[in-house]
């Protein structure tokens, strides 16, 4: 299964046309999400759709200068459109504070850290 959709990004003071690419192999069941600005690849999420069933994301990307903008969160919606089930990462990013906010949303029953230490609140 493979669908295209184009957007409206809301930029400082402009709007960019981005396109996003979904793509599903049924056989293998694996599945990826891409997001162009023109050529250029600005996001990316993989992963394993588990038939449908508590899909899992094994790798989350967006270029440095979209980040904070929604787009990782409007790549996730559109997993959670299509498999109807929010899809949980298999290993959580916590680099920053801000993958951290992020994958809080979608994140249930467990804690991310900080650090070892320092549980986030």
């Amino acid at each position: 299964m493979q669908f295209r959709l184009f957007f409206e990004h809301k930029g400082s003071g402009f709007r960019t046309l981005l396109l996003l690419e979904f793509l599903y192999e049924e056989e293998t069941d694996w599945y990826e999400v891409r997001v162009f600005r023109g050529e250029e690849i600005i996001g990316y999420v993989h992963g394993y759709a588990n038939r449908g069933w508590t899909p899992q994301v094994n790798n989350i990307w967006v270029a440095e200068t979209y980040r904070r903008q929604g787009i990782g969160s409007f790549m996730m919606s559109k997993i959670e459109e299509y498999f109807g089930q929010i899809p949980l990462p298999a290993t959580p990013i916590e680099d920053n504070t801000a993958a951290r906010g992020f994958w809080k949303l979608y994140m249930s029953g467990s804690r991310v850290r900080n650090n070892e230490d320092e549980p986030l609140k």
